[in-house]
């Protein structure tokens, strides 16, 4: 029987460099998939804040429309930046959309205000077309993430409606 006495063991240049391709292949989706997975994250993360703000600011006023005297909308319904004013238990209040996309109330015509909520596109009240005296308010948000805003809409049924 013949020995190899010169027998080397290991890896050949030719595999190393193969096993680093390989790995670095690998390394490439795992980043992406960490990128897809951070995305994903912060596009929830920005929903919930949007739509927690949303909601806060819609049941503000269901809830000074509720007590509404004499509600009473004009034919246009998108307000834009035209105060929409109305009596409640707590006197005289105004709603509106200010240039710089908040929505405000208040109860001195704009010298003391609560800003609602910001980033709004738009801004309606109206009167239901069904009868029911009810008041449709809606509003359009900005979303950081994405070019389309978000709507949310509520109906508010005053207690005391003309």
């Amino acid at each position: 029987m013949k020995r190899l006495i010169n027998q080397q063991k290991g890896f050949t240049l030719i595999e190393m460099i193969a096993v680093l391709v390989l790995v670095g292949i690998m390394a490439v989706f795992a980043g992406f998939g960490i990128i897809t997975a951070v995305n994903g994250y912060m596009f929830s993360k920005n929903n919930v804040t949007i739509s927690g703000k949303a909601q806060l600011a819609m049941a503000r006023i269901n809830r000074e429309l509720l007590e509404c005297y004499n509600c009473s909308v004009t034919s246009n319904p998108n307000l834009g930046t035209t105060p929409f004013s109305f009596v409640n238990t707590l006197g005289q209040r105004y709603i509106r959309l200010t240039n710089a996309g908040n929505i405000e109330i208040s109860p001195d015509n704009f010298t003391n205000t609560d800003i609602l909520i910001d980033n709004v596109n738009s801004f309606a009240i109206a009167y239901s077309s069904t009868g029911d005296k009810s008041i449709i308010v809606t509003m359009s948000l900005n979303h950081p993430d994405s070019a389309t805003p978000i709507v949310f809409s509520t109906n508010v049924y005053p207690r005391s409606t003309n």
